[in-house]
């Protein structure tokens, strides 16, 4: 039996196992650790003593180094999202007590117009009573506006910033994967050329 026998054996050994682990791979599963496990598993599994092997070898370890770059791209950017998420929360929080004070105030608001109206109809007995009213509405009515503007400029804040994160968020992960996507399409289309020579 002389080399180019040898090689032969061998190669086909390495055709089978290849086309076994990339069955079902495409860009899309290339990013699961199962798979990436299966292909660092099948790349030191073959023997680079002959050319031909180790070119598949070498494609396979280069899908190895995408699939772990995919993975840390997609881990880093749930990382992101949690954190945005997590802001968003704290922010939503606050709001809520800025609007629950804005309903009490409101609820006090009625609460002294009623008593108002009361005075009015003793003004000459309640009139001391009556003008310092008019002093507490007009802190309220002032402490209401206030609250009204703040409470719309930090929804519109917390509008605008949940667009900007999830924005820079999906723009940062389409900035790390369209690349290794388009090159594991085409080691894929090429792998898979070579591969199919031997059907």
């Amino acid at each position: 039996m002389d080399t180019t026998e040898i090689e032969k054996i061998f190669l086909a050994t390495a055709y089978q196992v290849s086309l076994k682990v990339l069955n079902g791979l495409d860009v899309t599963t290339l990013k699961e650790p199962e798979r990436c496990a299966a292909l660092q598993l099948t790349s030191t599994s073959l023997l680079g003593n002959f050319a031909s092997i180790s070119k598949i070898k070498a494609m396979l370890d280069k899908l190895v180094a995408i699939s772990q770059q995919l993975q840390l791209a997609h881990s880093e950017f749930e990382a992101s999202s949690g954190r945005v998420d997590q802001a968003v929360g704290e922010v939503k929080q606050e709001l809520s007590v800025k609007k629950n004070a804005l309903q009490a105030t409101a609820q006090e608001m009625v609460s002294v117009e009623e008593r108002k109206a009361e005075l009015l109809a003793e003004v000459a007995k309640f009139n001391l009573a009556l003008k310092e009213l008019e002093e507490k509405e007009k802190k309220l009515l002032k402490t209401q506006s206030a609250q009204e503007l703040e409470v719309k400029e930090q929804e519109q804040a917390l509008c605008d910033a949940t667009t900007k994160a999830n924005k820079r968020a999906n723009d940062d992960l389409l900035a790390k994967t369209m690349v290794p996507i388009q090159e594991a399409e085409k080691l894929l289309t090429d792998l898979n050329q070579i591969l199919s020579k031997v059907n």
